[in-house]
């Protein structure tokens, strides 16, 4: 009986490793055609750039930019905190902000009526417009970087916060009032879970927008950052310099970005999108 269990618990055991394996396998496959398909490209701006011989100053090879980008990592460096301080904050302000008030308004049939459609109308607004005007109420100091950022950031996330909070079928409310859940319950076990895809959308679209309002807001007016820091490269015509800073830029974009995807991963596990529906995207 002993033997028998032992043998029965090998082969648990050796299947759970096969299946491991087979989906770290298919990790690999997922992530290895988006690497394949960046060196290809990476390759063919290397041939054309040696091949055309195109000036540095017009389009630098990329093994230029990242040798110039090691070479002035330590100026590059401060300017990075900066923007990715400018960044966090506002993202953060607008989280902490939007969910808040996107519950508010999907609850409140007034504040739906009132403020709804003035957050529709002022979303087709260009954000980047605000970028002078907040320049001249608050200085050259961090805050109108921040507070553009959170402007960008805003409007993403209520929005889409709006639409998953009412977004709920009334069979499952009118079942939850039959098995009789307070209201507070309902929020919980029903309202916020149904709400969670939605909310993600909207904080997956405002980190990838993150960047924008302190990197505009820098090229207007600042002393430091990565974007007054762009901007002095490239008053040099130092293409690679320039190059690196923004690679620099990108970095802290997918870092929010996919930041909010494992969180999104972790908090929406449920959801069919995460049992193995998306397998094959990123």
């Amino acid at each position: 009986m002993t033997s028998r269990q032992g043998s029965s618990e090998a082969r648990i055991q050796g299947r759970i490793k096969r299946t491991r394996s087979q989906q770290l396998w298919e990790q690999v496959k997922v992530y290895s055609y988006p690497v394949g398909a960046a060196l290809v490209v990476l390759a063919l701006w290397e041939s054309a750039v040696i091949g055309f011989g195109v000036p540095h100053y017009i389009l630098p090879a990329p093994t230029a930019i990242v040798q110039e980008g090691i070479r002035g990592i330590s100026w590059i460096a401060p300017h990075y905190w900066v923007t990715l301080y400018e960044a966090v904050v506002g993202l953060v302000a607008a989280i902490v902000v939007a969910i808040p008030f996107a519950l508010a308004v999907a609850y409140s049939p007034f504040l739906y009526r009132s403020f709804y459609p003035l957050m529709v109308f002022f979303d087709e607004v260009p954000k980047v417009a605000f970028a002078p005007i907040l320049v001249t109420w608050f200085g050259f100091g961090l805050a109108p970087k921040m507070i553009l950022t959170f402007i960008i950031c805003l409007f993403p996330i209520f929005l889409n916060g709006v639409a998953g909070f009412k977004a709920i079928s009334p069979e499952l409310t009118n079942l939850g009032r039959v098995a009789g859940a307070r209201e507070w319950q309902m929020f919980w076990k029903i309202r916020l879970p149904n709400a969670l895809p939605n909310l993600f959308v909207g904080l997956k679209l405002a980190a990838s927008a993150a960047m924008v309002g302190a990197v505009v807001s820098e090229f207007l007016a600042a002393d430091r950052g990565l974007g007054f820091f762009l901007q002095k490269a490239l008053s040099m015509l130092n293409m690679e310099l320039g190059f690196a800073v923004i690679v620099a830029m990108w970095t802290i974009g997918i870092v929010f970005f996919y930041g909010m995807t494992l969180l999104e991963s972790w908090g929406i596990r449920w959801h069919v999108s995460k049992r193995g529906g998306q397998r094959g995207s990123l």
